[in-house]
């Protein structure tokens, strides 16, 4: 909602500022904290009997300027700590409020006739110890087996174009203990086919609505919503947003964040439609070339609306990623509690998906808006793909 807080005129540059926010059009509100992150390949692995740590997961992105990126889940408080050979990378990952150290990352692949390839991943954790990481494939990854699958972290998504399990000998050695993956019966076809407990991914994409907190302060705002107008914003953590007005059609109208590194996540784009009372949202997606995140309702969500009125309301939503559609799909109610909005998202589809529930809360203030986010599950999840082929 357009700031009434602040004073009518001034001739100090801060006032003036604050004057331009009272004048200024609704802001463009996010009501969920999303992650996004593409894969060449993704590899993952549980680790059963490591006093330090219970897993491991590797990001690795091919291209002109290669990335490596490892993940390692800490046995203390289940913290996941970063190791990335990619300055910009670590410095995105602390700007997100993780817990990233930039080193070096030896990545290699050994191929023998007639045998799968070997993948190692090689570095230092943060206590200095060696951590080698030999990841050995069942089989070759296979199109015949892409799907989408539910993270720990509910209703973050992973996406594969390919994938296979591990085979035989893949290990994590940390120091002098070693770490083998646990056979998995159920998931095996013996005597041809023998899966241990981890994965590797091609085309994979990492993303979805994720737990957390983040503050979003305005710093300027467009008096008229046109082709151009732009909103810039800084987090708590003095991050800055940049969201520009790239196309309007009537009502309808297009926001795109800008100044985003691709190489680290494509730009978010907001599909918005103008009321009387502001903004509501469309869908928001993140689009890298062929490969997408979206997430829409139907009807629009109103945020400004609801805020006005204080009436409960209920809006159908789905997510789609990579190429398949309505992955999830469910049903977001929205309410206002005081100063605080309240959304609340039931999945009914698939299946697999119905133990989440989805949950963020939005309070707006003259200067911005504030979103936590916390997200549960009341049962286990699938621990295989939440699709099928058909989907």
């Amino acid at each position: 909602m357009p700031d009434q807080s602040a004073p009518a005129s001034s001739s100090t540059p801060n006032s003036q500022q604050e004057s331009a926010k009272a004048a200024a059009v609704p802001m463009a509100i996010v009501p969920f904290i999303l992650e996004y992150q593409h894969a060449s390949l993704y590899f993952r692995q549980s680790i059963n009997d490591n006093p330090d740590y219970t897993g491991i997961s590797a990001v690795i992105l091919e291209g002109s300027q290669p990335l490596q990126q490892v993940a390692l889940v800490e046995k203390r408080g289940t913290q996941v700590v970063y190791y990335t050979n990619s300055q910009a990378r670590g410095d995105f990952l602390t700007a997100s409020g993780k817990t990233s150290y930039v080193t070096p990352v030896e990545y290699k692949v050994e191929s023998s006739l007639g045998e799968q390839s070997t993948y190692t991943i090689a570095f230092k954790d943060r206590q200095g110890r060696a951590i080698r990481w030999v990841f050995i494939p069942s089989s070759d990854p296979s199109e015949g087996w892409p799907g989408v699958a539910l993270l720990a972290e509910p209703l973050k998504l992973l996406y594969w174009g390919k994938g296979v399990m591990a085979g035989e000998g893949t290990a994590v050695h940390i120091d002098n203990m070693t770490s083998f993956a646990k056979e998995e019966p159920e998931m095996s076809n013996p005597p041809w086919y023998t899966a241990y407990a981890g994965n590797i991914f091609v085309d994979a994409i990492i993303a979805g609505p994720i737990s957390g907190t983040k503050v979003w302060q305005v710093k300027t705002a467009p008096q008229t919503i046109g082709v151009g107008a732009k909103w810039v914003l800084a987090d708590e953590r003095n991050n800055s947003r940049q969201l520009n007005v790239i196309a309007k059609q009537g009502k309808e109208v297009t926001i795109q964040e800008v100044e985003v590194k691709g190489s680290l996540s494509p730009p978010m784009t907001l599909y918005m439609k103008e009321t009387p009372d502001g903004l509501s949202l469309r869908s928001l997606a993140f689009t890298d070339g062929t490969r997408a995140l979206r997430f829409t309702f139907e009807p629009e969500l109103d945020i400004a609306g609801l805020t006005r009125s204080g009436k409960k309301t209920s809006v159908a939503f789905q997510l789609d990623i990579g190429d398949k559609s309505k992955v999830i799909e469910g049903v977001l109610e929205a309410e206002r509690k005081g100063d605080i909005v309240e959304l609340i998202g039931h999945p009914n589809s698939p299946e697999g998906a119905k133990p989440v529930t989805l949950r963020s809360k939005i309070t707006l203030n003259g200067a911005g808006y504030r979103v936590e986010s916390l997200n549960n599950v009341s049962a286990d999840l699938p621990r295989t793909s939440i699709t099928d082929k058909d989907k």
